[in-house]
């Protein structure tokens, strides 16, 4: 995009890749790769593995460029192979997310909330790090079914519908999930919610 452009929308730069024009590629990837990193790591838990699986995903939206509907929105389309390699990635290593306390603070946190953070006393940033760590392992605890729209939903605000296209569910079984994830996550933290 040149400066004074409008902004193209996600669906009309991929409309121009598919018509050969390979520099949009690069908006797409500085529009999605932060978010893309972190949606990932809400799954897989692990810092490297999400780096990994979205330089997969561009590639395989890159590749596979051609089978996109534009008449459909991207960020759906998107996400459901972002959302496919996560899965197939801990299938294939069998592993649980781990929680890192290292990575709480993060790019994109709020300055009003790092500076919090930092003139937290240590007791109080201890116990922040312990409920963050049990809200993390109750999370990844859920089934799959369930930690992926409480995921979406929760630290992605994707809409009902962006879910429901992203997992191929009526709009219904996303609600009706999230519900279900909600309730189960109450009972996990029946005592943090309480203090």
């Amino acid at each position: 995009m040149v400066d004074g452009q409008i902004k193209m929308s996600d669906e009309e730069l991929m409309r121009q890749l598919q018509n050969g024009q390979k520099e949009t590629f690069d908006e797409i990837v500085l529009r999605y790769k932060d978010r893309l990193v972190n949606f990932i790591y809400r799954f897989s838990g692990n810092k490297k593995d999400s780096e990994d699986i979205a330089i997969e995903t561009f590639l395989r939206v890159y590749q596979n460029s051609g089978s996109y509907d534009s008449s459909r929105p991207f960020s759906s389309w998107f996400y459901k192979i972002a959302m496919n390699l996560t899965l197939n990635r801990i299938r294939e290593i069998k592993s649980h997310p781990t929680i890192s306390l290292s990575e709480e603070i993060k790019e994109g946190m709020p300055v009003e909330q790092v500076i919090a953070v930092a003139e937290e006393s240590p007791q109080e940033s201890l116990l922040r790090n312990e409920r963050a760590a049990r809200v993390k392992k109750a999370i990844s605890g859920l089934p799959e079914h369930l930690r992926s729209v409480i995921i979406m939903r929760e630290y992605q605000d994707m809409d009902y519908e962006t879910i429901a296209s992203v997992l191929d569910c009526p709009i219904g079984t996303v609600r009706s999930r999230l519900s279900r994830a909600r309730e189960l996550l109450k009972k996990t933290l029946k005592d943090l919610m309480e203090e």
